[in-house]
């Protein structure tokens, strides 16, 4: 298989300016929430690239299924922390209701399944291209889920938006970007 030479360093690129934001921001304000909660989304987010590319590059093919378990739970906690993030935005500490803190520990439970059971991954098949996921028992809940979560954050965000002024306005219409 045959991929383009710009891959890797383009991996490694994004991988360094994710690095470079998440730190940068978390060390402006410590113990704020939402630059913790940027933080985490920043790493998620590296994980979730890595895992990705080493996915389809495993160096062995037993190694294939855990590179994709490991892909599709770090895009739940993606989802998680992306949530998470807009959540307690611009706060500096954690005030979230209930029903929030049960939709973000589901999304947390969902990535553990798919990284240590065969409920959401079961198998990989393997072509010229790379690999492809063969969905297990839970598969279809945890696309609905995932698809819930996002639409969460997407309307948790524009309500916010709707609510805010000036560099919070601004803040907000980057964030959901």
């Amino acid at each position: 298989m045959v991929f383009p030479i710009f891959h890797l360093p383009l991996l490694i690129i994004i991988s360094l300016v994710l690095i470079f934001l998440g730190i940068s921001v978390y060390f402006r304000e410590k113990k704020s929430i939402t630059h913790k909660a940027f933080l985490f989304l920043a790493l998620s987010i590296l994980l979730w690239i890595a895992a990705l590319y080493i996915s389809d590059h495993p160096a062995f093919t037993s190694q294939a299924l855990f590179w994709n378990k490991a892909t599709v739970a770090a895009g739940f906690l993606m989802g998680l922390f992306l949530l998470y993030l807009v959540l307690v935005f611009p706060e500096k500490e954690l005030s979230i209701s209930l029903f929030w803190k049960i939709v973000l520990v589901i999304s947390g439970v969902i990535s553990c399944l798919s990284l240590f059971t065969d409920l959401i991954v079961k198998d990989v098949e393997f072509y010229s291209w790379g690999t492809n996921i063969i969905g297990g028992r839970l598969f279809l809940f945890s696309v609905i889920w995932s698809i819930f979560n996002m639409g969460a954050a997407a309307w948790a965000g524009i309500r916010k938006l709707k609510n805010s002024i000036g560099i919070e306005r601004t803040q907000f219409k980057f964030l959901l970007t």
